[in-house]
């Protein structure tokens, strides 16, 4: 390490001095191997820039997730990599919160006992869950929903849409014809997707 600037000491908890004239490997989980070394430069020179994420070691012991921007440069007449990290710790959190968040709304839209969709204001299908789906056995999405639910393909006197969309309100009513002459009950609530 021949230079690092405050923010970089912080990140990583040691102090400049700690850090100017310390192999790289002091940030590193394990040390890279000289063939390593070798290929990272090599790739490195053609692409002109990399982009990786990496763990480095704090010094109080623990890991934590980095995003490395690397390029080469020249002082003197010296070849030198210059770093710039990023500490991407609140980013992995919040990616991993939103992954548990999706998968859990995923399990509950698929496993609730009631068939349900997302459909557009113009009617278009959006999402819909197995229940649904497993109803009439064809491939909804994309489709307008009179014309996958209803037999006659036409749509409900009585559609929601034909009033509007208002967020979080719910309209109910029944509807004949469906799905070989069934009548169903249909709960229409207002919602932002996407």
């Amino acid at each position: 390490i021949v230079d690092c600037n405050e923010v970089c000491c912080k990140m990583n908890g040691y102090t400049r001095e700690e850090l100017i004239g310390k192999s790289i490997d002091i940030l590193n989980i394990e040390a890279a191997s000289d063939e390593e070394r070798k290929s990272y430069l090599d790739r490195l020179r053609k692409a002109g820039i990399l982009h990786a994420e990496a763990f480095h070691k704090h010094k109080s012991g623990y890991f934590f997730p980095i995003e490395i921007s690397s390029s080469i440069v020249n002082i003197g007449d010296k070849e030198m990599i210059l770093g710039v990290d990023r500490d991407i710790t609140e980013r992995k959190l919040a990616s991993e919160a939103l992954r548990e968040s999706n998968e859990l709304n995923s399990s509950l839209l698929h496993t609730i006992p009631f068939g349900i969709d997302i459909v557009d204001e113009n009617g278009t299908i959006l999402f819909l869950n197995e229940k649904l789906e497993a109803a009439f056995g064809q491939q909804a999405i994309g489709k307008k929903c009179w014309e996958v639910y209803r037999d006659d393909c036409i749509q409900c006197s009585d559609c929601p849409l034909y009033r509007g969309i208002n967020v979080g309100e719910t309209n109910v009513y029944e509807t004949t014809g469906v799905l070989g002459g069934r009548t169903l009950q249909i709960s229409h609530t207002g919602m932002i997707f996407q």
